[in-house]
């Protein structure tokens, strides 16, 4: 039997923008500490190897302590590893694979998939890969390597692809898309028994044959991935067996809530509580409705403190449609006078406009509250 972990899409050195500096130097850690637990998994599951079908590097121009961290981490596994150049980490002329850091310091157990030559990791096993030459490929690589191939009795083949397969496109006319026919058909004529695919971040399935997987990334990296942060353990003895082992958590979340009135913004409160490991928790909130200057204020207030939870958590402004409404008698009682109390009505004014300038009021309006609100208590 062989037994191997696949992963994929590592994107070390990734940024996000919505990140501050202290949450984004953490999920950098949790990427090289996930390679670190990805060692210790391949050593619980006597895994023989581990391959690492694309998009490594989040560019080839990554920090170079990005590259040391991730070699130093790779180091620290005690199996083979397998990496194989995506569209991100190209095997391009500025390729990270042929920078002086990464040549230096890779330790023994890391091997680059540089072409379609067979690899041969352990006896009777072979690593056929198709690696991208620069971040814009015009074939099917994949399929190109599989065409290729020859029937060699007796050694068991696991390919490494990155990109998308036919049935996942919608684009047709991309000439990168791999052929899923000439996968299934590789692998029913035993030319290949297994395709290791990287570039979609959630674990996926793809044709008949049980064969063809995408492992997602090790580490969830945006919104909309409904299985990442896992990795694949593979059997191949014949059968095919694959197991989805959870690896690291950090979710990103997108929640929408339909305010009515100032009671609803508990229902936001209740479900910001509710959520686990918010220190790895990117929240994305979608807010509709109307609610009053006093119910905009305290909202405001509630999100600034879960922001000191959460690694990140923000207004979507394309789903945001939070109408402010305050009444001369809501502008009474909060005692303004003179210029404080014209630029209150001001802002009421211009709220009630639509589009950005109204968001931008509203926004002002909660703020000003919120300070008036403050100096009177």
């Amino acid at each position: 039997m062989v037994r191997f972990i696949h992963t994929a899409d590592w994107q070390l050195g990734m940024k996000r923008e919505y990140l501050g500096e202290e949450a984004q130097a953490r999920y950098c850690q949790d990427s090289f500490n996930a390679i670190r637990d990805l060692g210790d998994l391949a050593k619980q599951e006597r895994a023989q190897f581990i391959v690492v079908s694309g998009d490594v590097f989040e560019s080839n121009f990554v920090e170079r302590k990005t590259v040391h961290r991730a070699l130093e981490a790779m180091a620290h596994v005690q199996v083979p590893i397998i990496l194989l150049p995506g569209n991100h980490d190209p095997m391009d002329p500025s390729s990270i694979y042929k920078n002086k850091t990464f040549l230096e310091c890779k330790p023994s157990n890391v091997t680059i998939v540089k072409d379609s030559t067979a690899i041969d990791v352990s006896p009777g096993v072979q690593i056929i890969g198709a690696p991208w030459k620069s971040k814009r490929i015009l074939s099917d690589i994949l399929s190109e390597a599989c065409l290729a191939l020859e029937p060699l009795p007796g050694v068991t083949r696991i390919m490494l692809g990155h990109g998308v397969v036919s049935s996942l496109s919608m684009n047709r006319e991309d000439p990168a898309i791999i052929n899923l026919l000439t996968l299934e058909n590789a692998i029913n004529d035993g030319l290949i028994h297994y395709v290791a695919l990287g570039d979609r971040h959630s674990v996926t399935s793809v044709g008949n044959t049980k064969r063809i997987w995408y492992s997602g990334s090790h580490l969830a990296t945006d919104f909309g991935e409904d299985r990442s942060g896992s990795v694949l353990v593979v059997d191949l003895d014949g059968d095919c067996s694959v197991q989805v082992k959870p690896l690291s958590f950090w979710q990103f979340v997108k929640k929408d809530f339909l305010i009515n009135s100032d009671a609803d913004i508990s229902t936001i409160e209740s479900y910001l509580s509710s959520l686990a490991n918010k220190d790895k928790t990117v929240v994305r909130l979608g807010l509709r409705g109307t609610v009053s200057a006093e119910g905009r204020a305290k909202l405001d207030e509630m999100l600034d403190n879960f922001g000191d939870l959460y690694a990140s958590i923000e207004e979507w402004e394309k789903d945001c449609d939070l109408v402010v409404s305050f009444g001369e008698e809501g502008i009474a009682a909060l005692g303004l006078h003179g210029f404080a109390e014209e630029t209150m009505k001001r802002l009421v004014e211009e709220s009630k406009a639509t589009g950005t300038a109204g968001k931008v009021a509203s926004d002002a309006v909660a703020l000003l509250h919120r300070l008036a609100r403050g100096c009177t208590e």
